[in-house]
């Protein structure tokens, strides 16, 4: 028999268990369960265990172990809870308003592939998304149904309130689309019309080839036009609490970062204290590759391998995300080592009135389009309209791939009360 062993107290911070006392564990085997039985007894440190099993070679988060005292009923029921970021009630409640929603726009379904939607609308957090992963929602208003691999079914159980999850099984053979395509028959959506996410990291082209073939003829496909981005445009207070909760990690990592940043040292050294300072906070791992380039590569718009050693004339240009909850803040600065040029001087003066123009009018109510406009003019202005982060659309890149949202469009930003996103075009320059 083939198995692995985990204690739950080593991953819950409880006591230890003693070997006279009962030894609530996980096991995991290929060989233990088969398809006649749904549990497993065995012995450990001279204890007789049972187990319940989920489904083949996964344990089920509710297992029982003989002669288990009362005070291990916390420990069980504890696991049977998911853990939500939100309420249940608002989850419940944004469920409702994206069913509305869908039916609002003549469709019959909704297949969500965006990985930050199901967070958003279940609670669901994973890395899974890499893999086909499609939430189905009917618009009736019926129980949403999760197609994933068996890698993410116990988490799926554990951070959402999704209760009806299949899973497709990998193999050379697998066609999850197929799968997928079973799952709308149940509901009874053959000839329906059904939006689809498709503006995502969780829907590949290869992923959206293989539906398109599977549901071609069988039903309609329509573009969702960013339904459940639009709902999300509108913070809720939790929401809000974790986006300032966020912002106060990204404080206090600015303050070890410039404390790390000398001549001498490595850039990819600053890099180390941002990761240890916003972790040692509490925060996410960062949803994309920060960026702290020096030398004649603080230009780059993007980062790069091959870590540079700060010299006593230099500048870093500094540009990363912090998440708490997968709810996103973001800065971009710039540190100086030696003398200050008086065009860096000048852009720092341009930066700063510009930014203070558009904190002024970043209210409910403005859309980003009007805080763009400031910006660019503002650099016009200064004498920068041929910059080279003039017309990108900079200030719009507000998402962060995979996890966090934004669009620079107009229209999807001019409702009441949106909470206005910021991204610093310019930041102090910092003389070391």
């Amino acid at each position: 028999m083939l198995f692995s062993l985990f204690s739950f107290h080593s991953r819950l911070q409880l006591p230890p268990f003693g070997r006279d006392e009962p030894v609530p564990l996980f096991l995991y085997s290929s060989s233990c369960h088969n398809s006649n039985s749904t549990k497993c007894v065995m012995q450990f440190l001279g204890r007789q265990c049972e187990f319940l099993w989920l489904t083949f070679g996964i344990p089920y988060f509710k297992l029982n172990a003989t002669q288990r005292s009362k005070k291990d009923e916390p420990l069980v029921e504890s696991l049977a809870q998911p853990s939500l970021p939100f309420t249940r009630e608002e989850h419940a409640s944004r469920y409702k308003r994206l069913c509305q929603t869908v039916g609002e726009a003549g469709c019959e379904a909704m297949l969500v592939f965006a990985q930050e939607s199901m967070y958003w609308l279940t609670g669901f957090d994973t890395g899974g998304f890499v893999f086909f992963q499609c939430l189905v929602v009917p618009a009736d208003g019926r129980e949403p149904i999760l197609l994933t691999r068996r890698p993410d079914l116990v988490q799926a159980r554990q951070t959402s309130t999704i209760t009806d999850i299949r899973i497709w099984w990998d193999s050379e053979e697998a066609d999850p689309a197929q799968d997928l395509k079973g799952i709308l028959a149940e509901l009874g959506l053959e000839g329906k019309k059904i939006a689809i996410e498709l503006n995502t990291h969780g829907l590949t082209g290869w992923n959206l080839w293989r539906v398109q073939n599977a549901l071609n003829g069988w039903c309609t496909l329509v573009n969702d036009d960013h339904m459940i981005r639009r709902l999300r445009l509108i913070k809720s207070p939790a929401e809000i609490a974790y986006t300032r909760k966020a912002a106060e990690i990204l404080d206090n990592s600015l303050l070890a970062v410039i404390d790390a940043a000398k001549p001498g040292v490595l850039d990819s050294d600053l890099k180390a204290a941002y990761l240890a300072s916003i972790l040692g906070q509490g925060a996410d791992m960062p949803p994309n590759a920060p960026i702290f380039n020096s030398g004649n590569r603080a230009v780059y718009g993007r980062g790069v391998s091959d870590p540079r050693r700060i010299e006593k004339q230099d500048q870093v240009l500094v540009e990363y995300p912090v998440a708490y909850r997968h709810y996103n803040v973001k800065t971009e600065w710039t540190i100086l080592f030696g003398d200050v040029s008086d065009a860096h001087r000048k852009m720092y003066d341009v930066g700063m009135e510009t930014l203070h123009r558009m904190t002024e009018v970043a209210r409910p109510g403005t859309t980003l389009g009007e805080i763009f406009d400031l910006y660019a003019n503002g650099l016009d202005a200064g004498g920068y309209r041929r910059g080279p982060l003039r017309r990108d659309g900079l200030f719009g890149r507000l998402h962060l791939c995979p996890d966090q949202h934004g669009c620079a469009a107009d229209d999807l930003f001019g409702q009441p009360d949106p909470m206005p996103a910021r991204h610093d075009p310019f930041l102090p320059c910092h003389e070391r």
